[in-house]
């Protein structure tokens, strides 16, 4: 597990590198990014095999399943920090491949019980970054974020494979926050 004093230093450097250069004795607002991980999942919803590598943050790490439809329901991420900050923006990728047939994985967010969008991610054989996908606006009627909505993302990764045989493998989900520094 990462060290919270370590990622919250490292995120002040960002937002410090981009709060520069100041004018006159005033630094301007600007728009930072944070990642974090997900650190734990419901264990009755959970894959197959090694369920406990989804959340371990380490991206050579490999939860996995052979079974179409097989879900993992994520439901904890590792912010723990007290930002007052003004969220713009709120993005989730997933590092994950496939062996065998090609299969993908569709991500479903959830925030506050209710469920986002779905977004269905193609996997390659090699172990990669999917790309960032913006759920900011996944729920029309609270179009506004908080960190306490942050602190209680949730998430389900389901495997969709195309034809048996398949193995899907996915090691780290991330989520990516924007928000205003003054």
């Amino acid at each position: 597990m990462r060290d919270s004093i370590g990622k919250t230093i490292m995120c002040m450097l960002i937002a410090a590198t981009f709060m520069m250069p100041l004018v006159g004795n005033t630094a301007r607002a600007e728009e930072v990014g944070c990642t974090w991980e997900f650190d734990s999942y419901l264990p009755i919803d959970a894959w197959e095999t090694n369920p406990g590598y989804m959340v371990d943050e380490n991206p050579f790490t490999y939860a996995s399943t052979t079974i179409t439809g097989d879900t993992q329901y994520l439901n904890g991420n590792d912010y723990d920090e007290d930002y007052n900050y003004t969220i713009t923006k709120v993005w989730i990728r997933i590092h994950a491949k496939y062996s065998g047939n090609e299969t993908d994985i569709i991500l479903t967010p959830i925030r506050n019980h209710r469920p986002g969008n779905n977004y269905r991610i193609a996997l390659d054989t090699t172990g990669n970054w999917s790309e960032w996908i913006n759920i900011t606006g996944d729920w029309p009627t609270q179009s506004w974020w908080t960190w306490d909505d942050i602190t209680d993302l949730d998430c389900v990764i389901m495997a969709d494979g195309n034809n048996d045989p398949f193995t899907a493998y996915c090691s780290v989900v991330q989520i990516l926050v924007w928000f205003i520094v003054p």
